[in-house]
């Protein structure tokens, strides 16, 4: 009967050992200072701000795009043109077998893109200019 008591007090006081230990008021207001969900939250929204920041003033940056091209044709199919084309001599029902077209095919294309008339994304960077601000002063009234 008395084997039992032992591993329940065990497990009972397990918990107790979880507990943090403060020697000194001074460590608690630090531990409470680096554990504030409101200072927490704060941080991040300005790192969310200056993120958004970095968004907007990408979007105002000019764009670039590059595609290479290269088809290579196995076979070139023959095309019958009519004999009198190149022999006006020819017959009216004779017909030339040729076969136009090259076997490699390349092809190059850029196009840049700047859309420097965009006020929608000025307004966007000038909104997240002020975002950052409004951050920043948040984060500093709830430190203080």
């Amino acid at each position: 009967m008395k084997s039992w008591i032992f591993p329940v007090l065990l497990l009972w006081g397990l918990p107790a050992m979880a507990q943090i230990q403060f020697n000194s008021f001074d460590e608690v207001l630090k531990y409470a200072d680096a554990h504030a969900v409101a200072i927490k939250s704060a941080v991040v929204g300005e790192q969310i701000a200056v993120s958004e920041k970095k968004e907007a003033w990408s979007a105002l940056r000019p764009s670039a795009n590059l595609s290479l091209g290269y088809n290579d044709n196995i076979t070139l199919q023959p095309t019958l043109v009519p004999a009198q084309i190149f022999n006006p001599g020819a017959p009216d029902d004779a017909f030339e077998e040729l076969t136009f077209g090259t076997k490699y095919v390349y092809s190059l294309g850029a196009q840049i893109q700047w859309d420097a008339l965009n006020f929608q994304k000025w307004f966007a960077l000038q909104t997240a200019n002020l975002e950052i601000d409004r951050s920043r002063a948040n984060t500093a009234l709830i430190m203080s």
